[in-house]
């Protein structure tokens, strides 16, 4: 039998790698995904089906589940044309980056596009005083007597829309972390 202290140091051990096996998994992936869509005016699809954009989101991180649902089945075609296999489009996942652009003209929206960037080229030339970069946040210009160009690039999966995880998932986690801690002090408690 392992020592009281020894015994402390694998719990410790173990629970330090189950807890991150939880937090692996979706941060190794050799392919950028990003929404794809493009509106000419405010309130198009683009900008307000964004349960369909996340439910296609899901199955592409879920294709297992893809494969035997019925439900994703009937509606593929419509889940694939919001979704975007970046890195096949750009070659270099280093570089490659999920976008929004708009143009507005007088509070009328006469782009909303989400789409894949290498940080470079833009659906309109960028000429504002700060190059955008991926951070998330919002870069805008104006251009002229023709409005406002904005643009919005960021790392990482369907960063550029809504979240692709269920309310549902994101529980379970929670409740599987908080068991894992639970059962954690229990343990070290009996040592």
């Amino acid at each position: 039998m392992a020592a009281p202290g020894q015994l402390r140091l694998i719990y410790v051990t173990v629970y330090i790698l189950m807890v991150m096996g939880m937090s692996l998994g979706e941060n190794e992936v050799d392919t950028r995904y990003c929404y794809q869509c493009a509106d000419t005016s405010r309130d198009g699809d683009c900008q307000t089906k964004l349960k369909t954009m996340a439910k296609a989101a899901y199955y592409i991180k879920k294709p297992h589940i893809s494969a035997e649902d019925d439900a994703y089945n009937r509606k593929r075609d419509l889940y694939n044309q919001y979704v975007k296999n970046c890195t096949s489009y750009l070659q270099d996942p280093s570089v490659t980056y999920c976008v929004i652009e708009t143009h507005e003209y007088r509070g009328q929206v006469n782009m909303y596009m989400r789409d894949c960037t290498d940080g470079l080229n833009f659906a309109d030339e960028f000429t504002g005083p700060q190059k955008p970069r991926p951070d998330n946040q919002t870069y805008c210009q104006r251009k002229g007597d023709t409005g406002t160009y904005c643009v919005r690039m960021c790392k990482g999966h369907f960063c550029n829309g809504p979240t692709p995880a269920s309310g549902t998932e994101q529980k379970l986690s929670g409740i599987l972390l908080f068991a894992s801690i639970l059962t954690f002090i229990i343990h070290l408690q009996k040592i």
